[in-house]
């Protein structure tokens, strides 16, 4: 896994910075509060190889240098949103997961992960502990119009044809 910091000034953007690289639509209020509450807030980046999430369909969450010296990852970080990337057998980006710090809490305990910790060989050889979560979880937590239109029938009147 990669791990970028997000106060690392390689990585900081200001607010106009942000707004420039992103094109906002007709703006409402909406993606003003949108943009603010995920990139000002921070995002926390983790990648992970095919070799790593395939085997098992599982994504890794660091919690925990290996040597318990310090937490890490999930345990520590400040930011709003978790972006968990899956790389392919090619190299290339696979999937991308958008996931909201408390989405990622919840679905720690939900799995019972919490009690189970795994351990991980990073990219730069050290090995950090961290919490397996079974990917289709993640799909069911992140999906929520696919709940939305299991708890509605599916009618003419309620869904455009």
């Amino acid at each position: 896994m990669k791990h970028v910091n997000h106060n690392n000034k390689e990585y900081d953007y200001t607010p106009e910075l942000m707004k420039n690289i992103f094109n906002f639509g007709i703006d409402n209020g909406r993606e003003t509060e949108y943009f603010n509450e995920v990139f000002l807030k921070g995002i926390e980046f983790k990648s992970e190889s095919y070799e790593n999430w395939s085997k098992n369909m599982n994504i890794f969450i660091e919690c925990n240098q290996l040597d318990g010296s310090r937490a890490s990852g999930i345990e520590t970080t400040t930011c709003s949103l978790w972006i968990h990337a899956l790389y392919g057998e090619d190299g290339k980006l696979f999937q991308a997961f958008h996931i909201p710090i408390q989405d990622l809490w919840d679905l720690i305990m939900e799995t019972g992960c919490r009690k189970t910790k795994s351990f991980h060989k990073t990219s730069t050889g050290n090995v950090t502990e961290g919490y397996l979560i079974p990917i289709d979880k993640v799909v069911n937590k992140l999906n929520p119009i696919k709940k939305y239109i299991e708890e509605h029938a599916r009618t003419e009147t309620n869904f455009r044809k």
